[in-house]
């Protein structure tokens, strides 16, 4: 051992000697991290140092021994790819550069909007190797995968019963089919979710954007039934498509560079399509809307199309989030009739529009206390119509374009409570409390009905985790069963998930906390199991659990709580049971409580 440090020193203090000649040098006097173990820490320090510099990128020329020695035992499977680690699994082959594609056929794929099995989910995940070693004893991110791919046919299974007829047998996998196929277009959702911020796309290639595959494999027969197309056109379900695109565009890493205009007209299909319209959103949600040229926003937004009108505005404002720059505002402005000056000509636009234009200003001038356009989106919320047979019906102010003014002034005013600073004398508070829940004039109340939801969005986002008890009581539900009678059942989840926005320390998890939280003549019936038959009276308790247990998942998302699974799941099993029971009341209407469960 003696010799071998003496040999190793000799090179340390020889002139111009790098950290690969002294690892190499100790290769060669077979140096093993045992022995390295055995030296004295001030004789071993020199070498440790010199292995510990050649660990992230070693020579191409080292063999076996010499990447033991740094460390690198992934590098040393590439050489020898048929060894087996102690779990069986085989690692892959060494790479190969070798080009599978002349330059003919690379240009006839760059020039398809979207080459043929170009996008594989199983192919796509980036992190394979990283989740692989996280979940090293389940599949789980591989059955997650497949359960969100949408370009495939979604497996599904019917046992035909024996008295059935082949036509029955038709027409049962035709209903599973249309189930299985409603179920696939609300995939994207997740599978953004799943791949956010992961990929990081080549600039010389279009960026794919998977589409629907329809089609379900009936167990155990294996029959393969297409569902009505339809009922299924990119026009009638354009929002699935759309959601499609903002999933592809989430799925762009933050930090990939030079996604800048000439990338993003690169990908834009001849014709401006609903996927394309969320692919704008996704990017815009990311960042990376930033740099587009604004003469190409121009051009997007010249063709009037709604979806990609949509996506632009919302991409573009979330990626100027909270800057107020002008030349956004002004983008903005053109689209939202209440900031044109008076005697303006009617815009020529989607009110879906509008309403994109008006939450676009809350991201634009988000957590900022801007007063004017607060004024704005106050008096959005507040305007009440005129109904008169000679004054037409405003088409734009509904519920939909109301509650988007709710959510950007909550925006603009995120978290501040009573601290208004310069928005004091507006009556802020008192104005949205009187639209939220004051009483209303009965020829009137279909049209403040429109706006109650946006109120309480505002309030709740206004004091955002302030614990300000004064308007969460005020915002609670009835103390008295008749009250509730007043109040359209639905508004009751809103209300319920507001107050517990601004309570946000209070909330807990249990099933203790949920009884507390409802009124004495709900509480005997907290857990649901109680309940046999559906009575459209009991709509507002239903909504008032749903908005319980949606705020318990806001507090609790990414805990990974074990109780508080359990409490949700028990409440998600209850509302199946009760999708199943009959109803006594004429009045119940079962879409209704349907909508009510999602």
């Amino acid at each position: 051992m003696t010799h071998s440090c003496t040999a190793v020193y000799t090179t340390i203090a020889t002139r111009g000697a790098t950290a690969e000649d002294i690892v190499e040098k100790m290769v060669e006097l077979n140096f093993n991290s045992a022995s390295l173990q055995r030296l004295p820490e001030g004789i071993g320090i020199p070498l440790r140092e010199a292995i510990a510099r050649c660990q992230e990128q070693p020579p191409t020329t080292w063999g076996v021994q010499a990447l033991d020695l740094v460390g690198r035992k992934d590098l040393r499977m590439l050489i020898e790819p048929g060894k087996r680690r102690g779990t069986g699994t085989k690692w892959r082959s060494t790479p190969t550069h070798e080009a599978l594609m002349d330059i003919h056929t690379i240009c006839e794929h760059a020039i398809e909007p979207e080459a043929p099995g170009s996008f594989d989910p199983m192919a796509e995940q980036d992190r394979q190797s990283v989740s692989n070693l996280l979940f090293k004893e389940d599949r789980r991110v591989h059955e997650a995968v497949r359960l969100l791919q949408s370009a495939k046919p979604a497996n599904a299974k019917c046992i035909p019963e024996p008295h059935w007829s082949e036509q029955d047998i038709l027409e049962h996998y035709k209903e599973i089919s249309a189930r299985v196929a409603m179920r696939t277009l609300a995939v994207p959702t997740g599978r953004g979710l799943m791949n956010y911020s992961s990929r990081v796309p080549l600039l010389t290639e279009r960026f794919p954007i998977p589409g629907f595959n329809l089609s379900s494999i009936i167990k155990p027969g294996n029959t393969t039934v297409s569902a009505d197309k339809g009922a299924f056109t990119e026009e009638k379900v354009c929002w699935a498509f759309f959601h499609a695109g903002v999933a592809a565009g989430v799925s762009i890493s933050r930090d990939a560079k030079e996604i800048d205009t000439s990338w993003i007209v690169f990908n834009k299909p001849p014709d401006l399509t609903n996927r394309h319209a969320g692919f704008l959103l996704g990017l815009g949600l990311n960042g990376h809307l930033k740099c587009i040229a604004k003469w190409h926003a121009y051009n997007y937004l010249t063709p009037k199309h709604t979806m990609v009108s949509i996506g632009l505005l919302l991409g573009i404002s979330a990626s100027f989030l909270g800057t107020m720059d002008a030349t956004i505002t002004r983008l903005l402005s053109v689209h939202v009739t209440r900031l044109l000056p008076p005697g303006s000509a009617d815009l020529n636009i989607t009110p879906l529009t509008q309403t994109a234009g008006i939450m676009g200003i809350g991201l634009l001038y988000a957590n900022t206390q801007h007063r004017r356009m607060t004024e704005v989106m106050l008096s959005e919320i507040e305007h009440v119509e005129i109904h008169d047979s000679y004054v037409p019906t405003d088409h734009l102010r509904d519920e939909g374009y109301r509650l988007a003014a709710g959510f950007a002034l909550g925006l603009i005013n995120l978290g501040c409570g009573t601290n208004l600073r310069g928005l004091h004398d507006m009556q802020l508070v008192e104005r949205l409390l009187a639209v939220a829940v004051g009483p209303k004039k009965v020829s009137l109340v279909h049209v403040l009905d429109k706006a109650c939801a946006g109120a309480v969005m505002a309030l709740g986002l206004v004091y955002l985790k302030t614990g300000d008890e004064s308007v969460a009581s005020k915002l609670d539900v009835p103390d008295t069963a008749h009250l509730l009678e007043y109040v359209r059942p639905d508004l009751f989840l809103l209300r319920t998930v507001a107050k517990h926005l601004i309570m946000w320390k209070n909330i807990k998890g249990t099933f203790e906390w949920i009884f507390r939280q409802l009124r004495p003549f709900h509480r005997k019936r907290s857990k649901l199991g109680s309940i046999r038959h559906l009575d459209s009276e009991d709509l507002a308790f239903y909504n008032i659990l749903a908005g319980l247990c949606f705020s318990i998942g806001l507090r609790y998302a990414g805990s990974g709580d074990e109780e508080v699974r359990d409490v949700l799941i028990h409440y998600l099993d209850q509302f199946y049971r009760l999708c199943t029971l009959p109803g006594l009341s004429a009045s119940f209407a079962p879409h209704t409580y349907v909508l009510l469960l999602m």
